[in-house]
């Protein structure tokens, strides 16, 4: 292992230790206690001689940092310090004094160091053509830093894009690891070389338990099918323990003095409820804060402790989870290292070489069955080829004849002497066979009516009847009464194509319908029968006073002097209207709601019965006859209904009856009382 001390960056802390004494002692005592304290630093990525130093302030009461020559920082619990070189190694002292007055004092050795990386082959180098972008590749590793050159898109990723004007040199520092200290810590072995606080079953359904494995949904209900990072997707599948502390993961490993180490694992949620919450114990100490897990399952969480090593031989590193619900809380470790590491600066070299020129022409149209010659223009010395495109005549050639059959992309590589090489491409549109169409294509049409026909696919269009042009427009409209076919010439100019059609033109009859009335409507004769001919179907306007509806004939009782409209459809579907209209006479009012005042139901056939079916029609009709007792011996609403004499089938004796007709008619509102005698 390299000698050197190198940097360890990400998260650092302090390790504190309780003090020597308890909160009983006595103040002498206390006066005179000492405390042990550990702290941690990371140097920065971009800048390695800058150091971030790291202690737990919780209950100190004073903090110094003295650097020797190089100053001193009091009361900082994370300071930061640039050493200003590499090499030279540094005195760092820390001092701490906590609230019960007990103090501690460490001090360490620091060597800010950078490893720059041989490079004979530049194996990261790479050449791009002038307006081209590319991803450089840089060694796997946990953390990088690019330099900031120009046009350089995230420098802390592994392959960053960059698209530089001209040839540019990208530095970059990375950490490199050292060998890992862990044993099966990718859990290859199983269950083995490491301890544990919880029970290492075959099932994952009970608190506190654990196992390797890579099927977390089978080994436990409720857990989703996530997969290890490391080795054959293992993981060591963890249910979390419903008693505090208990130890998830531990293994002592030796350790060599005054070094700094990188600890690193990957974890994740196994279920959504109730993620853990890990913290990492370096011989009992917490090093750094605890990492809360991401309740979304299956997304590993990569995790980087860093730590120097003092005047220790070697380190208990323990994983407990802090979560102690019983609900969810499962989780996933896997690929656990713990090794020395480096910072090292590399570079990649991107060559920039002028782009050839190339044009591959402008785009162009053909038609169907045409042929093209392409034309494209390059600089002096380029090499071309025409690398995509069906039925070239000669790749190599600048100028090829293409024939193509659908609309087609051509694309023409040019490369210059230096081995850029750029591209163009031009489109060669085909236009498709003229496709001539009318519609409609045959037109049946009663007589009387228009059409509308329209043409498709030219770029000019002629209408002719009987040689005589009617248009010159897509469209026409005509009546083809007396016209047996109408053509068309269509047109186009750009491939030369020519087509007539013409459309034959079927002109059916209509029905000869006529329309006649039985009568005029008065207040005496409110109905009238009105009847069509000439026609197999009919259909009769307004609705609203027909009260009888057979077909060609109709029964109406208007209100007000209406005209009836009779719309006939004949065998071959074509119609046509006639009208007629009927008149109301209100001159007969006071003649036409007369009735008897006396009958005698005798079963002659003569004034045996007492009503109003005599009168025109009426609406909401109501008739009601009282005896002289005032009881209702008869009732009706339908007109046609009359009164014989009875109630509830016993003739009722000879006498005088009061009785009321009410009523709507077109000559107004009635409501008419009055006596009959009901004769025997």
């Amino acid at each position: 292992m390299n000698s050197l001390k190198y940097s360890f960056p990400v998260l650092i802390c302090c390790i504190l230790a309780l003090p020597d004494v308890f909160a009983g002692d006595s103040s002498s005592h206390r006066a005179n206690c000492t405390r042990k304290i550990d702290f941690s630093f990371e140097p920065d990525l971009c800048l390695p001689s800058q150091y971030r130093f790291h202690i737990e302030s919780g209950d100190l009461a004073a903090i110094t940092w003295d650097f020797g020559s190089l100053g001193t920082i009091i009361n900082q619990a994370t300071p930061v310090f640039d050493f200003k070189s590499y090499g030279n190694t540094y005195e760092v002292t820390l001092t701490v004094t906590d609230k019960n007055g007990c103090t501690g004092t460490l001090t360490k050795q620091i060597t800010p160091q950078l490893l720059i990386a041989p490079n004979p082959t530049r194996i990261f180098d790479t050449s791009i053509c002038t307006g081209q972008s590319v991803i450089l590749s840089a060694p796997k590793s946990w953390a990088y830093c690019w330099s900031a050159s120009p046009n350089i898109y995230n420098r802390f990723i592994q392959s960053p894009l960059v698209d530089p004007a001209v040839t540019t040199t990208y530095f970059f520092n990375r950490y490199e690891a050292g060998n890992n200290l862990i044993v099966n810590g990718d859990f290859t072995d199983g269950n083995t070389g490491f301890i544990s606080d919880y029970h290492l079953t075959s099932t994952g359904n009970s608190p506190g338990s654990a196992s390797a494995g890579t099927e977390p949904h089978i080994w436990g209900t409720g857990m989703e099918g996530c997969i290890g990072n490391g080795v054959n997707d293992l993981m060591l599948m963890v249910k979390g323990h419903t008693v505090p502390g208990q130890k998830v993961w531990s293994q002592k490993i030796p350790v060599q003095q005054n070094i700094g180490y990188v600890f690193r694992f990957n974890a994740q949620s196994l279920q959504l409820l109730s993620p853990a919450r890990l913290q990492v114990y370096f011989n009992g100490l917490p090093l750094g804060r605890s990492i809360q897990l991401t309740r979304v399952p299956c997304s590993p969480e990569n995790i980087s402790l860093y730590w120097n090593s003092g005047d220790l031989s070697n380190v208990e590193i323990s994983i407990v989870n802090e979560v102690t619900s019983q609900a969810g809380n499962s989780f996933g470790v896997d690929d656990i290292s713990f090794s020395t590491f480096t910072i090292v600066r590399d570079s990649a070299r991107v060559t920039v070489s002028p782009a050839p020129g190339v044009s591959a022409g402008s785009d162009t149209s053909i038609c169907y069955g045409s042929s093209f010659r392409l034309n494209a223009k390059a600089e002096v010395g380029n090499t071309l080829q025409w690398i995509a495109g069906a039925g070239l005549s000669d790749p190599l050639s600048p100028d090829p004849v293409v024939s193509p059959t659908v609309t087609t992309e051509y694309v023409i590589s040019a490369a210059n002497p230096s081995g850029c090489a750029v591209t163009d491409t031009v489109k060669v549109a085909v236009k498709p066979p003229a496709d001539f169409r009318v519609t409609p294509e045959n037109i049946i049409v009663c007589k009387g009516e228009s059409i509308e026909l329209k043409a498709q696919g030219a770029d000019s269009y002629e209408w002719f009847i009987d040689q005589t042009k009617i248009g010159t427009n897509s469209m026409v409209q005509l009546n083809p009464e007396g016209v047996t076919a109408v053509e068309v010439n269509l047109v186009d100019s750009v491939c030369n194509q020519f087509k007539n059609i013409v459309i034959p033109i079927t002109v059916l009859p209509v029905p000869q319908i006529t329309i006649s009335k039985s009568n005029d409507v008065s207040c005496q004769v409110t109905e009238s029968k009105i009847s069509g001919s000439g026609a197999t179907k009919y259909r009769w306007l307004p609705h609203s006073s027909i009260t009888e509806n057979n077909g060609g004939e109709i029964v109406v009782a208007p209100q007000e002097a209406t005209t009836y409209y009779l719309e006939g459809t004949g065998a071959n579907g074509c119609t046509t209207m006639d009208s007629i209209r009927v008149a109301l006479d209100l001159s007969d009012k006071m003649l036409a709601f007369q009735l008897a005042n006396a009958f005698s139901p005798n079963g002659d056939s003569k004034n045996d019965c007492f009503g109003t079916i005599h009168w025109g029609k009426l609406n909401q009709y109501r008739l009601t006859v009282w005896n002289n007792l005032g009881q209702v011996v008869f009732l009706t609403q339908t007109q046609t209904k009359c009164w014989d004499g009875s109630f509830r089938g016993k003739a009722q004796p000879a006498g005088t009856y009061v009785y009321q007709v009410q009523g709507n008619s077109a000559c107004g509102i009635i409501n008419k009382r009055g006596v009959v005698i009901l004769m025997r």
